[in-house]
């Protein structure tokens, strides 16, 4: 753009850019929370059938660190991993996105279950 027609609109590369900056954050913040369900829906799911977290990813034909990070919300995946890992919930992919919250895993490793003494 020219100087003289920047001049005459008025025209504020600031300003341009932090709209564009804008729509940017809100379009990240709305794929993390769309992310964030269907890590909340993936995990109850697999907890109420229990399954454990390798055994949704052998399921699914899918790596157990990748179920793991979906569970927690942080990769954004393909529709095809979706759509296998509802087949492997028996659920309909649409069922993973409905609004639910990621619940916090306790810290540190599960404590191991105890043999009784005879």
């Amino acid at each position: 753009m020219s100087i003289e027609k920047a001049q005459q609109e008025d025209y504020n590369p600031c300003l341009a850019c932090g709209i564009q900056a804008t729509r940017q954050s809100m379009r990240k913040e709305m794929t993390l929370t769309v992310l964030g369900h269907i890590a909340g829906n993936i995990r109850r799911l697999r907890e109420r059938k229990k399954l454990t977290q390798e055994e949704l990813a052998e399921m699914s034909e899918t790596d157990t660190r990748f179920i793991q990070r979906i569970e927690r919300g942080v990769v954004n995946f393909s529709i095809d991993i979706l759509v296998s890992i509802a087949e492997a919930l028996g659920v309909s992919p649409t069922t993973l996105f409905r609004p639910s919250k990621i619940s916090v895993p306790k810290p540190g490793r599960p404590s191991k279950k105890r043999k009784k003494k005879k």
